[in-house]
């Protein structure tokens, strides 16, 4: 499919100037021209009626299949209702302007492959399946009363993602990256959403967290974020070699120096 816009302000996203009244050829899902040029004959010609025309953006940190909601709403909704909410958010996140997408948990591969075969609309994804995390953790839903409320619940091909100790969380990011995960996600602080813990909690050692790194590399390099708000938490994950801090709330100084010398990028 070959497109043609035209009647537009261009920002190409390099830095230089805005172009008025720009021209532009897209072929393939490709832009292959820009500037003074005519329509080819099979052209789909898009007036821009004078808006703006950019690259599409990119939302580093998304949970296409995590919905908030109240507890009773929770436990009564049909789980494949899931996916068909993940439809609306990609479809919305494309109407958005934002063509790529990290998500941080949740989706699995088939929802990325859906996608990438034309079934449904939405961003390109780069998805971590499974969150790791600790028992009694961020992702752990277990509450006193026996009832799990965990927003990131297992099903096939979304393997549970609680571990504890070396060998075990060694096995767990296998295993998520079996299951076709192409970024790998942790938390190394507790969180607001979860029963039994705090966003200043420390969750994992060191450890545990560098063999996160060693098994990512291990795969030609596949990184690793991490949802960080205590500081402590924080400091490990970037001596540990992860590459994102994800929120980073309480971020000291001695952290904040820390993701310089590493070059640990704040998400």
């Amino acid at each position: 499919m070959t497109l043609f816009i035209k009647n537009g302000t261009l920002i190409d996203g390099t830095g230089a100037a805005p172009v008025a009244n720009a021209t532009i050829l897209v072929d393939g899902g490709m832009i292959t021209k820009v500037g003074d040029i005519q329509p080819p004959e099979d052209a789909i010609i898009i007036d821009a009626q004078g808006g703006t025309i950019l690259p599409g953006l990119i939302d580093t940190h998304v949970h296409m299949m995590m919905e908030i909601a109240a507890l009773q709403q929770r436990v009564s909704t049909p789980f494949s209702m899931n996916f068909y909410n993940a439809i609306h958010h990609m479809r919305r996140t494309l109407d958005a302007g934002i063509t790529s997408v990290r998500d941080a948990g949740g989706a699995d591969l088939g929802v990325k492959q859906s996608i990438e075969r034309g079934l449904v609309p939405g961003p390109r994804m780069q998805i971590s399946i499974s969150v790791l995390g600790i028992t009694g953790g961020h992702t752990d839903g277990w509450n006193p009363s026996g009832v799990n409320t965990s927003l990131f619940p297992a099903y096939p091909g979304n393997p549970d993602g609680i571990c504890d100790g070396v060998e075990e969380v060694r096995k767990k990011v296998r295993e998520v990256l079996r299951a076709g995960a192409d970024v790998i996600k942790v938390c190394s602080t507790g969180g607001v959403l979860s029963p039994t813990d705090h966003p200043n909690f420390t969750q994992f050692t060191e450890e545990e967290l560098r063999v996160m790194v060693q098994e990512g590399q291990f795969r030609n390099g596949v990184k690793v974020m991490s949802h960080a708000q205590g500081a402590e938490g924080i400091k490990n994950a970037v001596r540990a070699g992860i590459h994102s801090i994800e929120h980073g709330i309480y971020l000291d100084q001695e952290a904040i120096d820390l993701m310089l010398e590493h070059g640990t990028f704040l998400v």
